[in-house]
Formats: C-alpha cells, structure tokens, sequence
C-alpha cells in the first residue's frame, strides 16, 4: 500500500499512478470489445492480466446476480485483506478493506451496464485513512447479459489522520471529507470512458480517413426506425458540422451517449 503525504511532489506522483491503473484496466477492457457491447468473459485469463492484475478481483454473476461468487483473486487485494485462503462469498470479505470497497459497488455495473469508475476513502482496520481509486469492468457471456464483473482498485494511506479509531470510525467518510482529502480533480463515473485529466485519444487515421471520405447525409436520408439513434458528424474546416450518418442499432453505444449527454 502506497503512502502520501499531503501536496507532496510524490503524493502527486502516486495520484497520477493510481489513475493510470484504472485507465490502463479500462483500455485493457475496451480493447477487447470488438463489435459487442461487453467483452467475451471466456476469454478472460486473470493469469494473463498485466500489471494491474495483482490489484484485482473478478466475481461470476452466472448464478445469482445478487450474490456474485469470487472466482479469482489478486495477490495485492488479498494480502491487504488479510486473506490467506482461498475465498468465494462476498459476506466472507474481511470488513474495512480495500476488497470490500469495490466489491460493494458491483451493483452499479449492473443497474448502468457499463464500467463505473469511482474514488472512495475510509479507515481500515488499523485505524489508518485510506484514500483509494477503482474501476469495475463488465464482462458477458453472451454478449447481452454482464454476468461477471473484474474490479481494479488500490489506495494509499494519509498519516495525518489520527491513529486512535473507535468503532463509528469504521465507515465510509462524508462526502466533504472525500473532496478535501482527493482534492478539486472529482473522478467521475466512467461509463463513457475512463477521467484521467488528459484529452481523449485521438481517432486512430484509417478510420477517420473512411469518415471524411463519406458524403455528407441530410436528415432525410436517414432510417426511421428506432425512437433514438446516435448521430455521427464531421466538423469541417468552417466550422461547420457536417452530418455522416447515424447508429440506431446498438442499445449499448445509445445508452452510453445519452448518459454522456445527461451527466
């Protein structure tokens, strides 16, 4: 577990690291999406995960969506824990752990269908303040339904907080406590693609070369069908937004725009 201090040059060095793990978890995740809406569950080996596996935990929704089986385990979220064994419910989780904290957000994958990035900060059994970060993945069988879920997490610890902890200290801390601690940078849900501060990658060349060779469409030209639809345009060198088309097919692109559009 990393320690900071407090507006430290490697206190912003760590912040960065922890960002750069659930954004490196997440384009672990959208790289492997191809044309469907979550990435094929069979094909996830957690032997296989790069660096960020050992801060990791994968649960299996097949057979009950409310009480999710752990099927495997990172050796840094373990060791945290203090798990020692092997461990498959979620009501076995030692309390006040960093495996406990992104394990009690899996709902969430489920009620939005799309990766939810979050920031959190609690005392652990030692009486220590950590501050973590954390992102959960969902994962499909059938392309459809997430029935699996790889969470990424890790924290590090605030000295400045007091030692001595009674038991009402053991629980998440108030919403202004979370923003003084993390600072004025909030990490937002991301179901549109991870917050790390910087812009977006750039669209890869072959295929912005295929969209400005498309001729401009009217609204007319477009399907009917479906009472939402995701447009696609294209800015030309006026300024002017030029329309290319439209995506009225997949539920999952529609809905990730809209709440994108919503906040």
């Amino acid at each position: 577990m990393d320690s900071a201090s407090g507006g430290s040059a490697e206190d912003l060095l760590l912040e960065r690291q922890e960002r750069r793990m659930q954004v490196r978890a997440y384009n672990f995740w959208a790289s492997r999406l191809g044309s469907r809406a979550y990435p094929d569950f069979a094909d996830l080996v957690p032997a296989d995960l790069p660096d960020f596996g050992p801060h990791g935990v994968l649960l299996d929704l097949g057979e009950r969506a409310d009480r999710p089986a752990i099927v495997w385990l990172g050796s840094a979220l373990a060791r945290e824990a203090g798990i020692s064994g092997p461990m498959r419910a979620l009501h076995d989780i030692p309390g006040h752990s960093l495996l406990a904290r992104i394990t009690d957000r899996h709902g969430e994958v489920l009620a939005n269908r799309a990766p939810v990035g979050f920031e959190d900060a609690f005392v652990n059994r030692q009486g220590v303040q950590i501050l973590c970060r954390g992102i959960l993945l969902p994962f499909s069988r059938d392309g459809v339904t997430v029935d699996a879920i790889l969470g990424v997490i890790n924290g590090k610890e605030r000295p400045d907080f007091p030692e001595a902890a009674t038991d009402d200290d053991f629980a998440p801390l108030p919403s202004s406590q979370r923003a003084a601690a993390f600072g004025s940078t909030p990490m937002t849900e991301w179901a549109d693609g991870p917050a790390d501060g910087r812009s977006p990658a750039p669209m890869e060349r072959p295929t912005a070369q295929r969209l400005r060779a498309l001729p401009p469409r009217s609204a007319e030209d477009l399907c009917r069908a479906g009472e939402f639809a995701v447009l696609v345009a294209r800015r030309n060198e006026r300024g002017e937004l030029l329309l290319l088309g439209e995506v009225s097919d997949d539920e999952a692109l529609i809905d990730q725009a809209a709440r994108h559009l919503l906040g």
